[in-house]
């Protein structure tokens, strides 16, 4: 069991990690499609599939709450570090996500 409650914060923490780049990677793309096209025609975005972001939405809610959950079973202090570490990148990776599909940098397929 002490596995387990050691193990699973860094698989949270890892998770957290890779939306974080993957979210970065598309607000990079974004950015550039932005400089490289302004003032032409083209919008200069970057497209989001609808389905991709309804589970990247629905995928951060849930490592979120898990995320808090987590942070009062936790035992180790670094353990609790790491939770509250992994709550936070998924809360601004979601908050990333979200700031480019309200901008106009993002649209829908």
């Amino acid at each position: 069991m002490s596995i387990i409650k050691s193990g699973v914060p860094f698989l949270l923490l890892f998770i957290a990690i890779i939306q974080l780049l993957a979210i970065g990677e598309k607000g990079k793309h974004a950015l550039w499609q932005w400089f490289k096209f302004y003032g032409s025609s083209n919008t200069g975005s970057t497209t989001f599939s609808l389905e991709m972001f309804w589970f990247t939405v629905i995928a951060s809610i849930i490592g979120i709450v898990s995320s808090r959950f987590l942070f009062s079973w936790t035992d180790s202090k670094f353990g609790s570090r790491v939770v509250k570490l992994s709550g936070m990148l998924l809360s601004i990776g979601l908050g990333v996500l979200l700031l480019l599909i309200v901008s106009p940098l993002g649209q829908f397929r």
